[in-house]
């Protein structure tokens, strides 16, 4: 009896974290500009079924593993609600594993206070959608849980089969984002400082050699795989060597995007370190020894990048929560810095939510787009800068395997990719895309030869169709003039009263 109705509390906690998840995210589904970055996975993931291949027919430098959680969404329907509805779930899950590490040193409530403080921080980061931590945080979580759990096993083959299963997680994490090896590296770690006396030295070195293999055979599969196409060296390249060759000194924000990154996280961490000192007063630091190492190698792995966009500190927020959860077992003003990250995770996080629909547009806004350039037209589409989703409704054929803009357009890109961006920008617009889109005023970081190129590209061979907002930029549509005319209902048109062009 005692039993069941613990599983019913589980279920109850369960579903409360869910409702919770779809609540505070719910009302952002369906549009399918959230963010650039997730545009770019679920197209990607639709080209997979028309046969392109990742890194030889469609460029990025994310592990094919992201491509494959896309593709899978991508087979149902269009892929927009699919996918986030599934990263909302994955959200959900991610809350059930903090609430279940956080109980190892926390109350059943301050454990479930904890895993929504994990919930209502995502949208701070641009966490709101499918960014690729929303989904590999689960994999890390989870990992550390069993690495929790293998401490405490009862015998060393539980231990070593724990360790496995946890070393698997990792791996899966790996091929979703890179930069989940430093999390990877600390949990192993934990995982051979469990086995020290529990096993001789030469098993212990066995066992720990095995872990590692298992963490690293879903990247080593990808590897074969590519090198049984014959497409290694694409592999290698867009995974691995053109991350190294950004140049990111050309990204005159990186103190500004560290700067908000600290602001937004500042209150979960205050609540994190709260959590700590009062484990610390308790004589129990040794309670949170796994969620603490874990925070310590996930902000290594921020730090290190170099750049500081908003997302990359998704992977955060999860330990900050564990290591925050005491906090709410404790009366007065240390409580209260707990309550505080959940309401500004909340208010602050629906308002950044908010700004980044205004700032990236919705489906509305990208109908007039859409229904000048057709579905799957008889030319071809090219996005120099602007929603990549484009191709997606469009359903349009690609003149180059740089579909996402920024690779073409970054400063920071352009030895970055394998070819020269400009020469690549001239070879697109010389093989004649029937639609170009680009923003009326581009950015300071985009390239000007690149811009320059563009614009003699389109000189006496296009004419602008559409003249409209999407979000807060101001779209130009062009068509090249051989191209069957515009209807008249879809003139060029200038954008409302106060939008600057």
């Amino acid at each position: 009896m005692t039993d069941r109705i613990a599983r019913l509390r589980s279920l109850r906690t369960v579903a409360v974290l869910v409702l919770a998840a779809f609540a505070i995210r719910g009302w952002q589904l369906g549009n399918p500009l959230m963010l650039t970055d997730e545009q770019f996975y679920l197209l990607v993931g639709q080209r997979i079924w028309d046969g392109q291949v990742p890194y030889v027919d469609i460029w990025d430098r994310k592990p094919p593993g992201l491509f494959a959680l896309y593709a899978m969404f991508a087979r149902i329907g269009e892929g927009v609600w699919v996918y986030q509805v599934a990263a909302t779930l994955f959200a959900a899950a991610t809350a059930v594993v903090v609430r279940a590490l956080a109980r190892r040193h926390a109350s059943d409530k301050a454990a479930l206070l904890a895993a929504l403080a994990y919930l209502a921080s995502l949208q701070l980061l641009g966490g709101q959608g499918g960014q690729s931590p929303v989904f590999y945080n689960l994999f890390i979580a989870a990992a550390a849980l069993l690495v929790q759990a293998a401490f405490d096993a009862a015998t060393a083959r539980a231990l070593v089969l724990r360790g496995g299963l946890a070393m698997l997680l990792v791996g899966l994490a790996l091929q979703v984002k890179y930069s989940a090896v430093f999390e990877g590296l600390c949990l192993g770690l934990l995982l051979m400082r469990a086995l020290r006396g529990r096993v001789s030295l030469v098993a212990g070195a066995a066992i720990s050699a095995g872990w590692a293999g298992v963490a690293l055979l879903p990247t080593a599969l990808a590897v074969a795989g590519y090198a049984l196409g014959g497409h290694l060296d694409d592999f290698v390249f867009a995974n691995f060597t053109s991350f190294f060759a950004r140049d990111d000194a050309a990204n005159a924000s990186v103190l500004a995007d560290l700067a908000q990154m600290i602001a937004l996280t500042l209150p979960l961490a205050a609540a994190a370190v709260a959590g700590i000192a009062v484990l610390l007063r308790q004589d129990r630091a040794g309670a949170a020894l796994v969620p603490l190492a874990w925070l310590s190698s996930a902000v290594f792995g921020v730090v290190v990048t170099g750049t500081y966009y908003d997302h990359y500190a998704l992977v955060l927020l999860a330990p900050l929560a564990v290591c925050g959860a005491p906090v709410f077992d404790v009366a007065g003003r240390t409580r209260w810095t707990g309550l505080f990250a959940i309401a500004f995770g909340l208010i602050v996080g629906t308002f950044l939510s908010w700004t980044a629909q205004v700032r990236y547009g919705t489906r509305h806004q990208l109908a007039p787009f859409v229904r000048i350039i057709g579905t799957r037209p008889t030319g071809c589409l090219y996005v120099f800068v602007g929603p990549v989703a484009l191709y997606s409704a469009t359903h349009a054929c690609l003149l180059s395997r740089y579909a996402y803009p920024s690779h073409l357009t970054r400063l920071n890109e352009r030895r970055a990719i394998g070819v020269d961006p400009v020469a690549e920008v001239r070879r697109i617009m010389a093989a004649g895309p029937a639609f170009v889109v680009m923003y009326r005023a581009p950015r300071t970081e985009e390239n000007p030869r690149s811009i320059a190129a563009l614009k003699q590209g389109l000189a006496g061979r296009y004419r602008l169709a559409l003249r409209a907002p999407i979000g807060s930029k101001v779209q130009d549509l062009y068509v090249r003039q051989s191209t069957v005319p515009v209807p008249s209902n879809a003139a060029p048109r200038e954008p409302p009263p106060g939008q600057k062009l």
